[in-house]
């Protein structure tokens, strides 16, 4: 055993194992250092290439990868594939060569940047083989090659690639097929291979005849697992391939569904019996709550997403159930932490059809500047000066009339719309800062909101400086805002992606403090600049008898503020008997309609530099 192989045998179990897959790799030629040193190896694994490696790495297609080869003799080396004979590709002098004829491919990826050994890459084989044959019912041998093992290190992923049998996965399900019955092709009709759940088709021969089954009246939902693709990345294809046969199996057990499909990726159907909207709501919660933690990491916590809709709806209308619960489905994304079922109502129909159609008008929108910016100064109580502001997006809907976000923000957040105009905000907050810049003004941090799927986007904080360093502008005066809905959404990734952020001098603050479940221990471990305390808070501060109560709460928050040396600030102040209140309180910073609604920047301009 290696002295990574405890490592090993852990990440194996739990997260580590990120995905397999198979690929036919041509012919080609390896290109190596013979005289590779331990040292190389660990610079390679930090990111560190050879000049040689470095200049051609990416630039000829497939396989230019440079990675870490172990020959068949099990020394190990840092070479790279290169097609043969290629009058445009410049072949590197003075490097050792060994041709590779083209075989079948077993790619392994993970997450973790230790370096294999040979062993570990080993049992690393063998269990990818476990999983494939398992998964995808086909089978797979170690080929006699050139080489071994191939290791790949990029961004933070270890990839371990091994020759196998050419076509013998092909080959074991071509030949299948052929000495099947009848019975068993239908199985394998309605039943994915990896899938012990029926699939679409199953469930659309029950829906057209419902009747046949002998059942007159019936509810359909639809639902998917919350952020699944995260628990993917977290855990791994296979963990998520048992979650989903786990689902279908709960399906068929429980006596109050008729039928149970997986659609298709997470999306799953069913049929149950019709009843009471409160009864349904019951069993619902009921069945999801059963699934919500995954049996091999239960303190990893899941939640869904249903539409439901009740057969009689689709009976006075052109659509069928199927689209109706869909658009109830694409309803459910009001909390993060939560599972969601929401009932088809007329109203969500037209929502539906207002947000294909706006974003489908996105890209004209954005090539016609239609979003402008509105900047919300944020005063200093005690002195009465602007600090700050926040960029809020306002659109000149075909230049006609002027939309507030509620009108569009949550369609856009159906999909990754919200992400294109994510970006479009902070390339205009950066173009205006930076025109104060060049006009001399004195210059002021300008808060950013992020949303949940922009969140979620892979190498997020290398995003957004790309962004910001496109204008030339210090990190320092943009502040990226999180609502405490999304800060606390997987909580270790969400702490991770701030600390990213916070690391390359960005400001970070957490908006509508107080309004969900907030973990105490793990606000202490942000790297916050500004906590901001929900507007409910604010507008108890106005009522002729105040809430003690409450002035406790907000008290509390703005002393955790004060020892964990963050900055807090109040929203929504409209009268001055809430800005006497705060100041009392020792609340040193506000944003609010007392001082200043959102105004146009030109507006904000001659407020703040004139």
């Amino acid at each position: 055993m290696s002295e990574n192989s405890e490592l090993l045998n852990l990440i194996t179990k739990t997260t580590a194992y990120q995905d397999y897959s198979t690929v036919h790799r041509p012919e080609r030629t390896l290109y190596y250092l013979n005289d590779t040193t331990d040292d190389d190896i660990d610079r390679f694994f930090r990111g560190e290439l050879p000049a040689v490696f470095k200049d051609r790495k990416g630039q000829y297609g497939s396989y230019d990868s440079p990675g870490l080869y172990t020959l068949n003799n099990n020394k190990r080396v840092l070479g790279i594939e290169l097609r043969p004979n290629d009058p445009d590709i410049d072949y590197p002098a003075k490097l050792d060569t060994l041709s590779m004829e083209a075989c079948d491919l077993l790619y392994c990826d993970f997450c973790y940047d230790f370096i294999p050994s040979t062993e570990d890459v080993r049992e690393i084989f063998l269990s990818s083989k476990k999983w494939f044959e398992e998964f995808e019912r086909g089978k797979i041998e170690e080929k006699e090659a050139e080489f071994r093992y191939v290791t790949y290190a990029e961004s933070k992923r270890t990839r371990i690639i091994l020759p196998i049998i050419d076509n013998s996965y092909k080959f074991e399900i071509t030949t299948s097929y052929k000495n099947m019955t009848k019975e068993e092709l239908l199985e394998r009709i309605i039943r994915d291979p990896m899938m012990t759940t029926p699939n679409w088709s199953y469930m659309f021969e029950k829906l057209s005849h419902s009747r046949d089954e002998g059942i007159k009246d019936y509810v359909y939902a639809y639902f998917d697992i919350k952020r699944f693709k995260m628990l993917k990345e977290i855990h791994n294809s296979a963990i998520a391939v048992q979650f989903m046969n786990r689902i279908g199996k709960a399906m068929e057990e429980c006596e109050w569904i008729y039928y149970g499909c997986r659609c298709d990726n997470d999306n799953f159907a069913m049929m149950v019996k019709d009843m009471p909207h409160d009864v349904l709501e019951k069993k619902l919660r009921e069945f999801f709550d059963s699934l919500s933690r995954l049996e091999d990491n239960p303190s990893y916590r899941v939640y869904f997403r249903c539409g439901v809709v009740d057969m009689r709806t689709s009976l006075n209308t052109c659509m069928g159930v199927t689209d109706y619960a869909k658009i109830a489905h694409k309803m459910c994304d009001q909390e993060v932490n939560a599972t969601e079922i929401c009932y088809y109502t007329d109203e969500m129909w037209e929502n539906d059809l207002w947000g294909k159609k706006i974003r489908n008008y996105l890209p004209t929108a954005i090539e016609n500047d239609e979003f402008i910016l509105h900047f919300q100064p944020k005063y200093e109580i005690g002195t009465e000066r602007i600090i700050g502001a926040e960029a809020l997006v306002r659109w000149n809907y075909q230049k006609k009339e002027l939309l507030f976000p509620n009108s569009f923000i949550s369609y856009f957040e159906v999909d990754n719309s919200i992400s294109v105009l994510d970006d479009l905000v902070l390339n205009k907050v950066c173009a205006i800062i930076r025109g104060w810049k060049e006009k001399g003004y004195k210059l002021l941090p300008v808060s950013v909101n992020l949303s949940q799927k922009q969140v979620e986007q892979a190498d997020l904080a290398e995003h957004l400086q790309e962004i910001v360093d496109n204008y030339g502008i210090d990190h320092d005066l943009i502040e990226f805002e999180l609502t405490e809905r999304i800060a606390y959404s997987n909580q270790e990734y969400m702490l991770n992606v701030m600390k990213d952020i916070k690391s390359r001098g960005f400001l970070i603050s957490m908006d509508d403090f107080g309004t969900g479940f907030s973990s105490l221990n793990l606000l202490a471990e942000m790297p916050l600049d500004t906590l901001k305390i929900d507007k409910s808070f604010v507008d108890h501060l106005a009522e002729e008898i105040v809430d003690e109560k409450n002035l406790v709460v907000v008290r509390h928050i703005i002393t955790m503020a004060k020892d964990l040396k963050v900055m807090c600030l109040a929203e929504g102040a409209e009268e001055r008997i809430q800005i006497d209140a705060l100041k009392k309180l020792g609340c040193d910073f506000v944003q609010g309609y007392y001082y200043s609604k959102p105004i146009p920047v030109a507006d904000f301009e001659a407020l703040n530099f004139a």
